[in-house]
C-alpha cells in the first residue's frame, strides 16, 4: 500500500509517523501530518497553505519543528496504515489521481481528522480560504469552469509545463550555487546573498504555481529526461559545477521571461530583473573563482600621505619597503594630476623591486595610468561600478567600510579587499564615529575575502585588535611618526606572528 503513495507523500506521512511514536502516539496528531506536509516547502501542499496565509518565517519554523532522525518502522503503527489508505482512496476518489498524493493527504486532513480547523489557524490559515484553494484543485470543479483546458494540449498546458521546468532548474541551480558557498567557500555573506535570491524567487513565482505550474506538470511524457551529452556528465573540478549551475539559472529565467509573457505582464518583467541580478552575481563569483588576489597573503599595509612624503621623503618607504612591508597606498588628498602621477610613476618603481602590492587612494584614472595593483574607494567616493569602468577588469578594488552593512555590500558588489574600522581614532582621518572592535570581530566571523583592521592602530594596542580576529592591518603614523621605522614594522609583525 505505502508503495502506491508518491515519493513526496511518503515522505509527508513518515514524518508524521515519527513524530507520533517520539510522543508514544498511535497515530499523527492532525499538527503533526501538517508539519510532514509543509516539510516540502515547495511542493503543492505548502504552496495552497501559503496563499490561505501562511507565512514565509512561519514556515520556516514549523519546518524546523517538524525535522526528525532517521525514519523508524512508522508503517507498523495501525493510525499511519489507516491514515495511509484514506489518502490513498481520496487521491483516487476526489482528485482522480493514480496514487496517493500530498495533496490528498491534505484533503483528508481538512476532511476527515477531528481538531484540523485549530491547527490550521493557529498558524495563520484560513479556513474558508484553504477549503476554497482546495476545491479549486478537484478535476470537477476546473473542468467546470474550463470544459476544454484538459482535453487537449493546448499553447496554455504547453507553455505552463516550461514554466515549471524552468522554475524547478531556477531553483535547483541556486541551490547549488548556495551549497558551493556555504561549504566550500565559508562564506556567509555571500551564501546568505545566494538564499535571499532563491527565496525571493520562490516568492515571485508562488500566486502562478497553483495555476500555470503545478496542473501542468507531466514528468512521464518528458522527452528529454533520457537525452544526455557526455559534457553535462562530467566536470573537471568543483569550480566548473558553480560556472554550470549559474548558466543553468540564467538560461532557465530566459525562458521563463519568455513564455511568461503568456501569464502576464508582470511575470516577464520580474524574471528579467532576477536574470539581471544572476549575471551580477556569476561575474563576482567568477572575479574570484579565476584570479587569485594578492591581498590573501599581504599583512602590513601602508597609508603614505603628503605630510608624510614631505617630512620623509621616499627615504622612509624604501626602507620599509626592503623590511617586508606587503602593501603601500599612495594618499594625496587635493594633489594636483601632475603632482599625483609624478609621486606614484615613483613609488610603483619601487614596489616593483620589491614586489609590494601598489594602492592608489580614490582616483582609478590614475591607478591605472601608473600600473598600479588597486584602487581604493571610500564610501564618499565613486561607486565601485563605476570605478570598474575607468580602472579596467584586472584592476583590483578596495572599499572602506565602517560597519557591517557597509562591509556585507562590498563583498556582494565585487570588491577585492576591505578596510574594516576606524577601530582606534586616527591622526590622517577624522571620521566622528568609530567602528572599534566590534566591527572587527564582525569581519572575522562574517567575511572571507581579505580585510584589513584600519584606525590608531601601533604597537601598543596591536594585541586587541589581533586578539578580535584581525591577521591583516592597515598603519601610517605607527611607520612613519618614528625615528626607526624598520623596528616599528618589525614589531607589528612579531606581535602578527605571534600565539
Amino acid at each position: 500500500m505505502f508503495q502506491e503513495l508518491s515519493p513526496g507523500c511518503q515522505r509527508a506521512l513518515s514524518i508524521a509517523g515519527n513524530l507520533a511514536l517520539e510522543e508514544k502516539l498511535v497515530k499523527p496528531t492532525p499538527r503533526q501530518c501538517l508539519l510532514g506536509l509543509l516539510a516540502e516547502g515547495e511542493g503543492l501542499a505548502a504552496v495552497l497553505l501559503s496563499q490561505a496565509g501562511l507565512t514565509t518565517p512561519t514556515l520556516v519554523t514549523l519546518q524546523e519543528e517538524g525535522s526528525t532522525g532517521p525514519i523508524p518502522a512508522w508503517e507498523k503503527l495501525p493510525g499511519v496504515r489507516n491514515l495511509a489508505r484514506r489518502i490513498l482512496r481520496a487521491s483516487k476518489d476526489h482528485l482522480m489521481e493514480s496514487e496517493g498524493t500530498s495533496l490528498g493527504f491534505l484533503f483528508v486532513l481538512m476532511e476527515e481528522m477531528e481538531g484540523a480547523r485549530e491547527s490550521l489557524e493557529s498558524i495563520g490559515v484560513g479556513w474558508e480560504p484553504l477549503q476554497a484553494l482546495l476545491k479549486n484543485q478537484l478535476p470537477e470543479g476546473l473542468i467546470l469552469e474550463s470544459p476544454l483546458e484538459f482535453e487537449l494540449e493546448t499553447d496554455a498546458s504547453g507553455a505552463g509545463r516550461i514554466l515549471d521546468a524552468a522554475a524547478n532548474r531556477v531553483r535547483e541551480g541556486l541551490r547549488v550555487v548556495e551549497d558551493y558557498l556555504r561549504f566550500h567557500w565559508n562564506d556567509p555573506v555571500l551564501t546568505e546573498s545566494a538564499k535571499n535570491f532563491r527565496h525571493d524567487f520562490q516568492q515571485a513565482i508562488l500566486p502562478y504555481q497553483a495555476k500555470w505550474f503545478l496542473p501542468n506538470r507531466n514528468v512521464s511524457e518528458d522527452v528529454g529526461l533520457e537525452i544526455r551529452t557526455e559534457a553535462e556528465q562530467t566536470r573537471d573540478s568543483i569550480g566548473d559545477i558553480l560556472k554550470a549551475n549559474l548558466k543553468r539559472v540564467q538560461e532557465s529565467l530566459r525562458s521563463l521571461e519568455e513564455f511568461g509573457k503568456l501569464v502576464d505582464r508582470s511575470f516577464p518583467e520580474q524574471m528579467a530583473r532576477f536574470r539581471y541580478q544572476s549575471y551580477d552575481l556569476e561575474k563576482n563569483l567568477m572575479a574570484r573563482l579565476t584570479r587569485e588576489n594578492p591581498f590573501k597573503q599581504a599583512r602590513i599595509y601602508c597609508l603614505l600621505n603628503r605630510e608624510q612624503l614631505e617630512k620623509t621623503g621616499l627615504h622612509a618607504l624604501e626602507r620599509l619597503l626592503r623590511n617586508g612591508l606587503d602593501v603601500v597606498q599612495l594618499r594625496m588628498k587635493g594633489a594636483g594630476d601632475r603632482e599625483l602621477l609624478m609621486f606614484g610613476n615613483k613609488i610603483r618603481e619601487l614596489t616593483q623591486k620589491t614586489n609590494t602590492l601598489l594602492v592608489i587612494n580614490d582616483r582609478p584614472d590614475i591607478a591605472r595610468v601608473v600600473r598600479a595593483d588597486a584602487v581604493h574607494l571610500g564610501q564618499e567616493d565613486l561607486p565601485l561600478s563605476q570605478a570598474r569602468l575607468i580602472a579596467g577588469p584586472e584592476m583590483l578594488i578596495g572599499i572602506s567600510s565602517h560597519n557591517q552593512e557597509q562591509a556585507k555590500t562590498a563583498v556582494l558588489q565585487g570588491a577585492n579587499y576591505i578596510g574594516i574600522g576606524p577601530v582606534f581614532p586616527s591622526k590622517t582621518k577624522f571620521i566622528p564615529k568609530l567602528a572599534g572592535i566590534p566591527l572587527v570581530e564582525f569581519a572575522a566571523q562574517e567575511i572571507r575575502i581579505p580585510w584589513f583592521a584600519i584606525g590608531g592602530i601601533h604597537a601598543s594596542n596591536l594585541a586587541s585588535v589581533k586578539q578580535a580576529g584581525a591577521s591583516k592591518i592597515v598603519v601610517s603614523a605607527a611607520l612613519f611618526d618614528t625615528d626607526d621605522p624598520e623596528e616599528e614594522l618589525s614589531k607589528l609583525l612579531r606581535i602578527l606572528d605571534s600565539n
